[in-house]
């Protein structure tokens, strides 16, 4: 009985593996869809009240499934990162902008000249295995409110 599951189950997966492999996906780079290694991107940073657009933010105390990330540029390393700079302990953002190459829950603080500090969480990615086909990072929007 358990040998008819087995194969009753090994032929499907076979086949869904082999359409995979032929369409390009589970290769990343060479998969169907545009492949950006980036795991977060930042598209827009608004004002709570106007929704009018902020330039740039500051990004700090990064963690990542829970653990703080103590090199930031972790974070911006093999050409991933798009509109960041490293600077001391935080990444300068020019919006829009990309960095983070690890797949898991990103945690960070966002601040910006003139608006509340806020503590934001986002999945990076489609949290997929780096090699699975993926269509880009996160896209994220802030929302930031005035002192």
């Amino acid at each position: 009985m358990r040998h008819r599951f087995f194969l009753a189950l090994s032929l499907p997966l076979s086949l869904l593996a082999l359409g995979a492999v032929a369409s390009g996906c589970g290769g990343g780079p060479g998969c169907g869809a545009s492949f950006d290694p980036a795991n977060i991107e930042i598209t827009r940073a608004r004002n709570s009240r106007t929704g009018a657009g902020i330039p740039r933010v500051t990004l700090r105390d990064f963690r990542i499934d829970g653990v703080p990330v103590t090199d930031l540029n972790e974070l911006v390393s093999d050409g991933v990162a798009r509109g960041v700079t490293v600077s001391g302990q935080t990444l300068e953002c020019e919006i829009p902008c990309a960095f983070g190459r690890r797949y898991g829950a990103y945690r960070f603080t966002v601040s910006a000249p003139g608006y509340q500090s806020r503590s934001v969480e986002f999945e990076g990615g489609h949290n997929l295995p780096p090699d699975a086909c993926s269509n880009g990072p996160n896209q994220v929007t802030l929302t930031l409110d005035p002192l």
